[in-house]
């Protein structure tokens, strides 16, 4: 069993970083890569080469980004709230709305488990912090301290040791109370997901525009179509993330997600179909809501960080419990979110 220490002495506020030996490694191993693509850029004639200029300068902010979004994490915790910092935004909760806390592992790619703390609150929304960079004794036993002294409504009953050693045993749900809404309504993907795509993206896009529009094309033209391609590419990629889309009207719900939408009546739709889908890769894993209708349409909704935040999720399903009449949807949220994978309706 994992030994969970009595928590070393600490005030409110506190900030919990990385570790000292992950942020050394971390710096030391971007360092060492980091240099060849800035050798290459300090060597390489833009006119002369600009494919190889661009995909260096690809590298290097590739790898700066993904050095940021290691060392920028970190939990913060006052005296009324806990936040979550990832790619330098903040997302917080306070202690008064958690209604649920729930620890449990992701499985990522080559079946790498990362620990996964969960924070409900009352209105549905949710915080998903990684630990994996915080995984330390002493920063389990600070957090577990601070959330079974403030968290009032979570209902903490294991010691910590059981807490943290048996994944999902305090998955318990709170009251799921949708924020005021009037229809027409469109949900969008979270502010942090497009500033996230827009920062890395557009600036890479202005640039190879840039580059295609006033450098002079090398002899091989095969090399000159590639700039083109790659601007295609990244623009595609950039829509990719920002289009996914829920609009709710009076009669009907419509999704879109990448470049295609679906939509259905209320009147057409027979069963509500709520699951967990648990995927190798962190951009798929999410609550799934599943809508069929009586001409064997569906729509499949994914709530994940990367497209719907999943604190739409009771507005949702108010819209559908009042207008699915032959979903047959008579459970509250809270049993119905509860366990995954309960079909409504027939």
């Amino acid at each position: 069993m994992l030994s969970i220490p009595v928590p070393v002495p600490y005030t409110l506020h506190l900030t919990l970083r990385i570790t000292q030996n992950k942020f050394i490694a971390n710096s030391v191993i971007f360092l060492l890569i980091i240099a060849i693509p800035l050798y290459y850029l300090v060597t390489t004639n833009i006119l002369d080469d600009p494919v190889t200029w661009i995909l260096c300068l690809l590298l290097a902010a590739g790898l700066g980004i993904s050095c940021l979004d290691t060392i920028s994490r970190g939990i913060r915790l006052t005296e009324d709230r806990i936040s979550y910092g990832k790619w330098f935004f903040w997302k917080g909760l306070e202690y008064t709305r958690i209604t649920a806390v729930r620890f449990y592992y992701r499985i990522a790619q080559r079946g790498v488990k990362l620990p996964m703390l969960e924070l409900s609150g009352d209105t549905g929304n949710k915080i998903t912090i990684d630990l994996g960079l915080f995984d330390t004794p002493t920063n389990l036993g600070i957090i577990y301290d601070v959330l079974n002294k403030n968290a009032r409504h979570a209902d903490f009953s294991n010691s910590p040791e059981a807490f943290f050693t048996d994944p999902g045993a305090n998955a318990l749900k709170g009251h799921m109370v949708p924020e005021p809404y009037t229809l027409p309504l469109t949900l969008r993907v979270a502010r942090s997901t497009f500033m996230f795509w827009s920062i890395l993206c557009l600036p890479i896009i202005a640039a190879m525009v840039y580059f295609a529009a006033i450098g002079s094309p090398p002899p091989n033209m095969v090399t000159w179509a590639l700039v083109f391609l790659m601007i295609g590419g990244f623009s595609l990629l950039y829509l990719y993330f920002i289009l996914p889309a829920i609009r709710l009207t009076e009669d009907k719900i419509s999704y879109r997600e990448h470049f295609f939408s679906k939509e259905m009546e209320y009147t057409t739709i027979t069963a509500i179909r709520y699951y967990y889908r648990d995927s190798r890769s962190v951009w798929d894993s999410g609550p799934v809501l599943e809508l069929s209708g009586d001409n064997g349409d569906k729509i499949t909704m994914r709530f994940v960080n990367s497209f719907i935040s999943p604190k739409n999720l009771p507005i949702i399903y108010d819209v559908l419990k009042k207008n699915a009449s032959r979903a047959g949807i008579h459970k509250s949220p809270e049993e119905f979110f509860a366990h995954p994978d309960i079909t409504a309706g027939s």
